[in-house]
């Protein structure tokens, strides 16, 4: 620890006993202790437990907080890889300082971690991959920095939303071109609601989290070396509106679940290496105005451009009848169902009537 504050620009002097300003903060509950300014006493302390902005709990430490305006002293240095021996941090929060520098790969080793805090920094180069180690994290914020790569812009307050950012975001070929947040979306701050990674190289498979990002309006992964299936949990993401996923490695069958997207109003799938048949599931899809399924394999015949328009209720009027077939065929089957049921009933009273008949004439 003391390694990790003197390579961020403390000094051992600045290592001072803690203690809150009781005056200043005499009316607050004691819920509200947390949020109260820390002071420094003038003689320094062997004792971790005690230097500011350390918490130890069980013989480790499980807490570091330090952030300018409530210490009145900015952390000035790097990050050292010595971050990673601390592995028994839940909460790091080290966000207004002066810190500079890349951050290490070490940090992954802080498999604990639930809260990490670095934004309004001056941390430089690429977020490192091992971040994706940290599977128990469940806030986030890395804005206000000069990455590399791409961060969110804004704090990430769900644990769904970080690990899906996370799985991502932990290719370092990865660029985050356009991220916004929206802080009213379904009345939830912090929703990622746009992600454009268009012509990033992106390389690997769309993992499953991204069904996670349930907040998504618009998902741009076009022109892009992405191989592999489509995860049914796309269809999670039923705020979506615009799916631009062209020009790409995919393969296999589209999931049926494509059909559950129905706020959908583009879907560019061209380009691709997709077979089998083109789902019914697309007839749900009642507010679709752009479609794109050539350059394909699908078993299906698809238009050879980008259809909208009258051609495309054209194109997507023999599936709506096919839905409809299917949900005759499902209601025939129910019928079917309900008439077994019916005939079994109808053969239990007409065994128990024969019985009654049986007795009435024994007693007679």
């Amino acid at each position: 620890v003391l390694r990790c504050w003197l390579a961020m620009g403390g000094k051992e002097d600045t290592l001072r006993r803690r203690y809150y300003n009781q005056d200043y903060y005499e009316d607050e509950s004691d819920e509200d202790q947390d949020e109260q300014e820390f002071l420094m006493r003038d003689e320094p302390s062997d004792n971790l437990a005690e230097w500011v902005g350390v918490t130890v709990e069980g013989g480790r430490v499980t807490r570091l907080i330090w952030y300018v305006s409530g210490i009145g002293e900015p952390l000035m240095g790097t990050i050292p890889a010595e971050i990673g021996a601390l592995d028994g941090l839940t909460y790091l929060s080290l966000w207004g300082n002066e810190i500079c520098g890349h951050l290490p790969s070490e940090i992954g080793r802080l498999t604990s971690l639930e809260h990490l805090d670095l934004h309004y920094n001056d941390i430089t180069g690429e977020v490192p991959s091992t971040l994706a180690n940290l599977t128990n994290l469940r806030t986030l914020d890395l804005s206000d920095n000069n990455f590399d790569t791409d961060v969110p812009s804004d704090y990430l307050d769900t644990k769904e939303e970080v690990q899906a950012f996370l799985a991502l975001a932990q290719d370092q070929s990865r660029r985050l071109r356009v991220i916004k947040i929206s802080n009213t979306t379904k009345g939830k701050t912090g929703m990622v609601t746009e992600l454009d990674w268009s012509g990033a190289s992106l390389t690997g498979t769309i993992p499953a989290e991204i069904g996670a990002l349930d907040g998504l309006t618009y998902l741009c992964l076009y022109n892009n070396l992405i191989c592999g299936h489509l995860p049914s949990e796309i269809g999670r993401l039923t705020s979506l509106k615009y799916l631009y996923l062209h020009c790409n490695r995919l393969e296999g069958p589209l999931p049926a679940e494509l059909g559950a997207l129905t706020a959908l109003t583009v879907l560019y799938l061209a380009n691709n290496s997709f077979t089998g048949e083109i789902p019914s599931t697309l007839a749900n899809l009642t507010n679709l105005e752009k479609l794109s399924l050539y350059s394909n394999n699908f078993d299906t015949g698809v238009p050879s451009d980008t259809i909208q328009g009258e051609e495309l209720q054209n194109f997507l009027g023999p599936f709506r009848k096919l839905v409809r077939i299917e949900e005759l065929e499902a209601e025939n089957e129910n019928l079917k169902a309900e008439n077994e049921k019916f005939k079994a009933e109808n053969e239990e009273l007409r065994h128990f009537k024969a019985k009654y008949e049986e007795l009435k004439a024994r007693e007679m």
